[in-house]
């Protein structure tokens, strides 16, 4: 699933995950933003600001 309204306005791919439980406890849901890399017309990676 893709949050496309948060990508179109934050610029971030939110990814959500789970790590393995331990034990009878559920683990919790996690989401990290990830922000691809912005480049220019020749390819090149900008750097952020």
């Amino acid at each position: 699933m893709i949050d496309e309204t948060r990508a179109a306005r934050d610029g971030v791919l939110p990814v959500m995950y789970r790590e393995k439980s331990t034990g009878t406890t559920p683990s919790p849901l996690c989401v990290a933003d990830v922000r691809p890399p912005v480049r220019d017309r020749s390819g090149a990676v900008l750097p952020v600001v």
